[in-house]
């Protein structure tokens, strides 16, 4: 399937989780399982595997099974099956670093399958993908759907390690990764180009050609306005408070979250995220684009959601915006017992 997907598993009331290794499988709590854990998995396909694999799921596809046949295909001989390799992927998430908070993302045109590895929990997921843009682009889903191509650029299941999270940091906050354990507590830094205190990690999921960032911003503060295009989709993973959104021109729409809301921008609408809660406010986007393919050149501009409109950028200064929005702030805070926590703010009258 040439679709591209990004998962995560949000937080849930669950508390337990399934640990397993090669010896046993015990129950384990999520607060038992620490920052910086490493899970592996090392296995070897056989012939043997391969024939099982395909009667089992009916995917007779020659060039698993026909060597005569894959030597005259792209690979140059008989392949294993990519959703043999993704299923290890699932046991490896599900049995070994179980827990809410976790992101991946489906390898163009990998078989996958999905498990709930817990023998008392649900479990729930989140996606976005870009079906509809590719069935809009070929308008043809035989071809979507029944593509056998193998990206092994993008996903090699002999390659060891591939989903162990440890992932690799260029610049300031731009990370390359197949998997991020968990969106919670996993290291942000410095972004005050959109608030004072707000930082900030962006995601190269796969070298999938869609993006991801997480950010947080601290009690009492809220984020620049700005604007881009559509398809961000906004997860919040803790704090409680606001957001607004509006259309240039128009009045104001502000609808409440907290932890598991999702909020998503409609294209080139301003928009602002408050925190108006007792602890830090922590989001997910899930979006077009990522820090390094830039799949197509919107009419945001390099750098534009996060340079002033004076200069030609799509963001709103703190001295640029509309005064009733500190206001409304205020008030918000003082109705939650709290005070604003924005001196630098020219509006702020509670320094």
């Amino acid at each position: 399937m040439a679709i591209e997907s990004l998962k995560i598993h949000p937080a849930t009331p669950a508390s337990e989780g399934i640990a397993m290794n090669a010896d046993t499988m015990t129950n384990r709590t999520f607060a038992e399982i620490q920052i910086g854990e490493k899970a592996s998995l090392t296995r070897t396909l056989k012939p043997l595997d391969i024939q099982l694999f395909a009667t089992l799921t009916g995917d007779l596809n020659p060039t698993h099974l026909d060597e005569t046949f894959a030597r005259q295909h792209q690979a140059g001989q008989r392949v294993g099956h990519s959703m043999w390799a993704a299923s290890l992927l699932s046991g490896l998430f599900g049995c070994q670093l179980p827990g809410p908070g976790s992101v991946f993302a489906i390898p163009i045109n990998a078989d996958y399958q999905h498990f709930n590895a817990s023998g008392s929990e649900t479990a729930r997921y989140f996606a976005v993908t870009n079906s509809c843009f590719m069935m809009n682009l070929f308008h043809n889903s035989d071809y979507i759907f029944n593509s056998d191509y193998v990206f092994t650029d993008r996903f090699d299941p002999h390659t060891e390690g591939y989903f162990s999270g440890e992932g690799t940091i260029t610049g300031r906050f731009f990370m390359t990764t197949n998997f991020v354990p968990d969106t919670h507590t996993i290291k942000l830094t410095d972004y005050s180009e959109r608030g004072k205190g707000s930082t900030n990690m962006k995601f190269d999921l796969a070298r999938n050609t869609m993006g991801a960032h997480i950010s947080e911003f601290p009690v009492g503060t809220y984020k620049k306005g700005h604007r881009h295009g559509p398809g961000a989709h906004v997860i919040i993973l803790s704090g409680q408070g606001y957001s607004v959104l509006w259309k240039d021109g128009e009045p104001t729409e502000r609808v409440d979250w907290g932890p598991g809301s999702v909020v998503v921008p409609p294209d080139q609408w301003f928009h602002q995220h408050f925190n108006s809660g007792a602890h830090p406010a922590r989001y997910l986007a899930l979006r077009w684009n990522n820090w390094r393919y830039r799949f197509m050149r919107s009419q945001d501009g390099e750098g534009g959601t996060y340079t002033s409109l004076k200069l030609g950028g799509n963001q709103i200064e703190f001295e640029d915006e509309d005064p009733q929005i500190h206001r409304d702030f205020e008030a918000a805070m003082k109705a939650a017992g709290a005070k604003c926590n924005m001196p630098y703010h020219p509006g702020c009258t509670q320094k």
